[in-house]
């Protein structure tokens, strides 16, 4: 799991406040093509809306941290191909 960045507050509160969140997200880190779900994920030592990315079955999947739940779990938005 690679961290990419740490959303500032003013991303944030886009988010937060947008009717569509995955949009808002999307829109942020500039892809189309995803969408949005939550989960709770395994990321060591994560940070609170820090934006990671993981690469699986040759697929990438980005993470928002959105809660800490302990130094290995976190409460996540998630982004994952449409095909899925």
């Amino acid at each position: 799991m690679e961290k990419i960045k740490v959303l500032n507050e003013s991303e944030i509160k886009r988010i937060r406040k947008a009717a569509d969140k995955g949009r808002a997200l999307k829109n942020i880190l500039g892809i189309k093509g995803y969408t949005l779900g939550d989960t709770a994920t395994l990321i060591d030592n994560s940070e609170m809306f820090g934006l990671y990315k993981n690469e699986w079955k040759g697929d990438i999947f980005y993470y928002l941290v959105m809660d800490i739940m302990n130094e290995k779990l976190a409460y996540c938005y998630s982004l994952y191909p449409t095909v899925y």
